[in-house]
């Protein structure tokens, strides 16, 4: 698998990349759980900028943007804004969406945008090509809260981010049954070997999908959502916790490959 590089860090390579997100609704506690997430090997930041109680106010989000920048400009840093139709909080139309990504983007302040496949393709493309002018990488985002689609749907659902130009194609769903995860993981197995030059994160949400989060090196999902407190999805693992368990998988992967 082709990696994607943001500041040192190969995202697709080694080791699914642990990426801890930011959900406090202050400025004040969204600095003080950077500066927590900065003190441990985590290798990523994601700031749910929806979480934020001032989301809607471009001035502010960009504002509190910078001050994640400069306390953390050494890692990844991934800006998004969960609509709450996929999950989160931001109640914005697309017009308001795609004006405060695009804001984000020309800022220069974020490493990857979270684009939401749901906005449609128009707003998609728009932002891939204003991130890519900017150098900023996108990565492409769908989520199912209320099933885990037919193995051809999801499978068109990577597709489409790929032909849309994703740097990272992200697939979220939830299982009814452990068949669902079991299914979520030869099918994120298959994307990996077919986009080999778009890496490609999987999770099956809730307790019940939570090996999805742990198996990444043998599924092929390469980036995984740890907690560092209060999580951001359902099924999210503490973050020493999921380090332990991701170095037990990458042992057993070594001896079994040496």
């Amino acid at each position: 698998m082709k990696p994607v590089i943001i500041k040192n860090i190969k995202i697709g390579e080694g080791k699914p990349k642990v990426c801890v997100p930011i959900v406090e609704a202050d400025e004040a506690a969204i600095l003080e759980a950077c500066r927590r997430i900065s003190e441990t090997d985590a290798d990523m930041i994601e700031w749910r900028a929806d979480m934020y109680a001032n989301y809607a106010k471009e001035e502010d989000v960009l504002s509190v943007l910078a001050s994640l920048r400069q306390a953390y400009p050494d890692k990844p840093l991934l800006f998004t804004l969960r609509s709450d139709t996929e999950g989160g909080q931001a109640k914005l139309d697309d017009y308001q969406y795609l004006t405060l990504n695009q804001a984000v983007v020309r800022s220069g302040n974020a490493d990857l945008v979270d684009v939401e496949l749901a906005r449609g393709e128009e707003i998609a493309k728009q932002l891939l090509k204003n991130a890519h002018l900017h150098s900023l990488h996108v990565l492409l985002s769908a989520h199912y809260f209320d099933e885990t689609p037919a193995d051809a749907k999801m499978v068109d659902t990577i597709r489409q981010m790929t032909e849309l130009g994703a740097d990272i194609c992200k697939l979220a769903v939830m299982p009814k049954d452990k068949e669902d995860v079991v299914r979520l993981l030869l099918i994120t197995e298959q994307l990996s070997r077919d986009y080999q030059d778009v890496p490609i994160v999987t999770m099956s949400m809730s307790g019940l999908g939570l090996i999805s989060r742990i198996s990444g090196e043998v599924s092929g999902s390469v980036i995984t959502f740890g907690s560092l407190g209060k999580p951001s999805a359902p099924g999210q693992i503490e973050l020493q916790e999921l380090q332990d368990l991701l170095a037990k998988v990458h042992e057993g992967m070594v001896e079994a490959e040496g």
